[in-house]
Order: C-alpha cells, then sequence, then structure tokens
C-alpha cells in the first residue's frame, strides 16, 4: 500500500503540467505577511493550501479561513482569499486535505474620459499533504 501510494505521487510529480492560473504574488494571510513572505517552511494552518501543501500533513485540527485585503496604496484592486483544510489518517499516517479560493480583481480607469473596466481572476485549489515518517511530507495542489 505504501509503495503504491509513494509510486502514485512520484507518477503525478513527473507529469508535466501545462494549464495553471496566471502567478498572483500576494501575500496572502496575516501571520505570512508579518514574517516577511518566508512561510513555507512553517505552513502548518490554514494558510498551508497557499503556501505549502506539505504543511497539512502537520494539521491537529480542521480550520477555515477568509482574508479580504483592498491595497490601500493601488486604487481599485483587492484580495479575496477563503480556505478550509482538514486532517486525515491514511494509512495510519498523517495526511490533510485543502479546498480554496483565490480571487484578485481591479477596476481600471483608461483613456481621457476614464473609461472603467473591470478585471479579475480566480484561482480555485485542492491541496494534498501527507507525513511520511517523522520528519517527511509530501504536499501538491
Amino acid at each position: 500500500m505504501k509503495r503504491l501510494i509513494i509510486i502514485i505521487l512520484a507518477i503525478t510529480m513527473a507529469l508535466p503540467l501545462t494549464a495553471s492560473a496566471a502567478p498572483i504574488e500576494l501575500g496572502i494571510g496575516p501571520r505570512p505577511q508579518a514574517m516577511g513572505m518566508s512561510y513555507v517552511a512553517i505552513a502548518n494552518d490554514a494558510y498551508a493550501a497557499y503556501w505549502n501543501p506539505a504543511g497539512l500533513a502537520r494539521l491537529e485540527k480542521s480550520e477555515i479561513t477568509g482574508m479580504y485585503w483592498m491595497m490601500p496604496e493601488v486604487k481599485n484592486i483587492s484580495v479575496n482569499y477563503l480556505a478550509f483544510v482538514s486532517p486525515l489518517k491514511f494509512g495510519g499516517n498523517p495526511a490533510g486535505i485543502g479546498l480554496s479560493v483565490l480571487r484578485k480583481a481591479a477596476t481600471l480607469e483608461e483613456g481621457l474620459d476614464d473609461t472603467q473596466s473591470d478585471i479579475s481572476e480566480t484561482a480555485y485549489s485542492l491541496s494534498l499533504g501527507y507525513g511520511w515518517r517523522t520528519r517527511t511530507a509530501f504536499g501538491m495542489t
């Protein structure tokens, strides 16, 4: 059973992924922002679904989090994030699953007559984390 899981994870990670959302370079979550965006190594809460899905294997309880952020330095740009994560046991090892939605929207004023254009992008994610042995975890989104 463990060998099958490792083979499936290895094949999944080796496959080339061609479809993905546009990169969203924002600090999602207050704790990661306070740490200067250096959150990947310790992501072990609901924000792990965004920063490092391997951290989902270290969850102790189910969590839900939401964030709304209006950028003060740039007019008319907003960011919304909603995530639900839950710990699991898989084959006696710790695991976790996360569902998240990230939306970025902006209203642009263009031309001499100040016409407005609304643009947005939304990324839906399913994240999985699997703990192996004591200090090793694998994750994928």
